[in-house]
């Protein structure tokens, strides 16, 4: 057993980094989550119609957790139509362009901490083909979390790398796509920061002023005893 891991740990060694893709790593760091916290009693996923009679088994649930919104829905009127309404600065002061034509904006709900989608990760087939899943469903259109989960869905439809209820797809695919982007903005900002960072120690590094302050900050700090006198 310890062969193999350090034959794996060695193979590991010689690949490249693979390169940064802030949706991936937000669906691994996901995934990782949602294996930690799910429930030991929750086992199976079920898709069904509108009544009970008619259901499919989806997969072996093998991860669950709760992703909150950072995008607010966008409000529509009865017909379906986008309600629009005049944009204002963070004063509360309404915002006009050069013309002194109001600047509209779409309307948006407010986000509240029960806003979100469920996560689920499900397993279904052979253990050597098994087909590994991402559900992402709206409160609203999931069961009791108990030992079986049922969406409420005829089918799930696919956007990028997860599966959507088609209802939660149809009335609110623009704030699903603004999820998404809010969720890869975030991971790239952290990674953008790091690539700062580094960039930041290596200028100071190669920064001859630089490395005789330091230098020299370090001598007195060598010099100091407890009582903090320079000698």
């Amino acid at each position: 057993m310890v062969l193999i891991v350090l034959i794996v740990k060695g193979l590991e060694s010689f690949m490249s980094a693979p390169t940064f893709s802030p949706t991936r790593r937000f669906k691994d760091k996901m995934i990782r989550v949602a294996k930690l916290s799910k429930p030991y009693n929750v086992k199976q996923l079920y898709i069904r119609g509108e009544d009970m009679r008619v259901y499919s088994n989806w997969g072996k649930i093998t991860g669950l957790a709760f992703i909150p919104y950072l995008a607010s829905k966008l409000l529509t009127d009865e017909n379906g139509k986008y309600i629009y309404e005049q944009k204002c600065d963070k004063g509360g002061t309404p915002v006009f362009d050069d013309e002194g034509k109001p600047v509209m904006q779409n309307a948006k709900d407010y986000l509240t901490e029960k806003d979100g989608d469920w996560f689920i990760v499900t397993e279904k087939g052979l253990p050597l083909f098994k087909q590994t899943d991402l559900i992402r469903c709206h409160h609203s259109l999931i069961s009791e979390i108990g030992e079986k989960i049922w969406i409420k869905t005829p089918n799930l439809v696919p956007i990028g790398d997860y599966f959507y209820p088609c209802q939660q797809w149809q009335s609110d695919i623009k704030r699903i796509k603004l999820q998404h982007q809010a969720e890869a903005l975030v991971e790239t900002y952290q990674e953008f920061l790091d690539l700062v960072a580094n960039i930041t120690q290596m200028t100071l590094n190669a920064d001859p002023n630089f490395q005789k302050t330091q230098q020299a900050n370090t001598e007195q700090i060598g010099q100091q005893d407890n009582t903090g006198i320079v000698r």
